[in-house]
């Protein structure tokens, strides 16, 4: 299955690029998303356990199962004052 991924703010400078696609097994979850991404960029390490996951504008958890033509948006969290 094909997701659509869009990244957002740090996520989108590590990554180099505003978005990817990415070929999924079937029944594949949030969490397969994000180890495909990490090996994608080599960005493990930057990647939080406080990652913000969006599929179709939805917030979603690592558990959540993705199907064909899901847009996701990762957006690691911003914090200030």
């Amino acid at each position: 299955m094909k997701v659509e991924v869009e990244y957002t703010a740090q996520l989108k400078v590590k990554t180099g690029v505003s978005a990817d696609s990415y070929e999924l097994d079937e029944g594949a979850r949030v969490s397969d998303l994000i180890k495909a991404v990490a090996a994608q960029h080599d960005i493990a390490e930057f990647l939080p356990s406080s990652l913000l996951c969006f599929v179709g504008g939805t917030q979603a958890d690592d558990d959540q199962s993705l199907s064909d033509g899901d847009s996701v948006t990762l957006l690691s969290p911003i914090s200030g004052g």
